[in-house]
């Protein structure tokens, strides 16, 4: 099962030093499984690498604690990857702490989606925020939840919380709240 997961798992003693590793994370690093086992940490990733971002999670994980984290990192193999990082004691028969337990998952993909997801809403946003026409946002019940720049112009405010749960009808002349209503309707 270990083998054949494309997320990377790791077991590092308590002197740094790779007791096991899955082929997934043997890759990443362009090397076999064998290659690796038996080095350090250190060996593997650099020294300051290994003292700036692996050591002070690991000897939390050390102590007991498990760690989670997530960031950028760049492999050999597979070049920038956002990587969620899990560190989970391991633990003997006699409830010792013997090493760490290492589940790293690739995340750039969702990372990137995300990051895309924020540059289109501050793209809407803008948008919203310049277009001279009043956008607004209703519930079924009539309800404003969103209010434009220009909306709330209209209405002659500049409190979007003073308009926030109001029943948008009552901006509306009472000759258009049957056109209003059709219009909801059809959305």
């Amino acid at each position: 099962i270990v083998n054949s997961s494309m997320d990377m798992l790791t077991l590092v003693g308590r002197n740094y030093q790779y007791i096991e590793v899955n082929p997934a994370y043997a890759k990443a690093f362009g090397l076999k499984p064998e290659d690796i086992v038996g080095k350090t940490v250190a060996q593997l990733l650099g020294q300051d690498y290994f003292e700036n971002h692996i050591r002070p999670n690991a000897l939390r994980c050390l102590n007991g604690e498990a760690v989670s984290f997530r960031r950028w990192m760049e492999y050999p193999e597979l070049g920038r990857c956002y990587m969620e990082i899990r560190y989970t004691p391991y633990i003997d028969d006699e409830g010792n702490v013997q090493g760490v337990v290492a589940h790293i998952r690739d995340l750039t993909d969702l990372k990137q989606a995300h990051e895309m997801l924020q540059e289109s809403l501050e793209l809407y946003s803008k948008l919203v925020d310049t277009l001279p026409d009043a956008i607004a946002q209703i519930n079924l019940q009539g309800e404003i939840t969103f209010l434009s720049p220009a909306g709330l112009r209209l209405i002659q405010t500049q409190d979007l919380s003073a308009v926030i749960g109001k029943n948008l009808f009552q901006w509306v002349d009472a000759n258009d709240h049957g056109r209003m209503r059709d219009n909801v309707a059809e959305i």
